[in-house]
């Protein structure tokens, strides 16, 4: 799976945009436009797995970055760990290791306090904690998800334990910008 995994977010109204003259194509709206760096942080044992090689994965991340593109979202970089622990050994890179997250954190100089982590597996979640990123969303969608029922939860919530999100549908997670 891959998705947005991290970026760091900055509020700026139109009027200050305006100021900087970085108004031109931005839709009429008086909220608040946000200014994000989204970086992707996956890991990809399919290689390691000879699922797909490399110029394949570099391939399809340049896809999933022009499909965003052509909404109007820009994704600064993909970071990926071509590892699995079985069969090219550990390394420090594959999430929940913190590997790829500081290199990406320091690559782009983002502040990972004031970042958020949206992954799709606890493991996502635990790395976002080791770095102390300031909010880890787990995304499940429930389209997707197998299993029973579970009771009505909101789109978006804090976990009981405080310590991180759950969210049902990616655009929820804007509320926390």
């Amino acid at each position: 799976c891959i998705c947005v995994k991290s970026y760091e977010a900055v509020r700026a109204s139109k009027a200050e945009l305006a100021a900087a003259g970085l108004s031109a194509g931005l839709p009429n709206s008086q909220e608040d436009i946000i200014i994000a760096t989204i970086i992707i942080v996956t890991n990809q044992s399919g290689i390691a797995r000879h699922y797909y090689n490399q110029k394949q994965f570099m391939h399809f991340s340049k896809w999933i970055e022009n499909q965003f593109s052509s909404i109007g979202i820009r994704i600064a970089h993909t970071f990926h760990c071509p590892h699995h622990p079985k069969i090219s050994g550990p390394c420090t890179c594959r999430k929940p290791k913190p590997g790829m997250v500081i290199k990406a954190a320091r690559h782009f100089r983002v502040r990972l306090s004031d970042s958020i982590m949206v992954g799709d597996s606890w493991s996502d979640i635990e790395c976002a904690q080791k770095v102390k990123i300031g909010k880890a969303v787990l995304f499940k969608d429930p389209q997707h998800t197998t299993g029973h029922a579970k009771p009505y939860q909101p789109d978006l919530h804090l976990e009981r334990s405080g310590r991180y999100f759950k969210a049902r549908s990616l655009s929820s997670i804007s509320r926390l910008l």
